[in-house]
């Protein structure tokens, strides 16, 4: 498998993203403008603290027709 040609897109929380990013430069000599990024986050409220997480919804079975 040819590293050094390959592009990698990473999209995920920062740290996951740093570590594979890591992983990828130091581990695997990946060049740099091959690795693309996409970060994503759960902002902290007004009073700096990490909203609480939201209840998991399930919907009810669906019916069969007939």
């Amino acid at each position: 498998w040819a590293w050094h040609e390959t592009d990698f897109y990473l999209c995920g929380n920062g740290l996951m993203v740093a570590e594979v990013r890591k992983l990828l430069r130091s581990g695997r000599g990946v060049p740099e403008d091959h690795i693309h990024q996409e970060v994503y986050f759960v902002a902290p409220d007004r009073r700096g603290e990490a909203p609480a997480v939201p209840k998991l919804v399930v919907p009810p079975p669906m019916k069969k027709a007939g």
